[in-house]
């Protein structure tokens, strides 16, 4: 995966986390991945 797709999956990743309609559970969850694809491909 290149580092645009990334950035891209890490933005989404952040709108669900922080998207007013989500979970507990999914914004945790969302944020958790966000987290393991930023340092892996920083």
């Amino acid at each position: 995966m290149d580092k645009q797709k990334v950035l891209a999956k890490v933005e989404k990743l952040m709108a669900l986390a922080n998207a007013k309609g989500a979970t507990p559970n999914e914004a945790e969850t969302a944020l958790r991945q966000a987290a393991i694809l930023k340092r892996q491909f920083d």
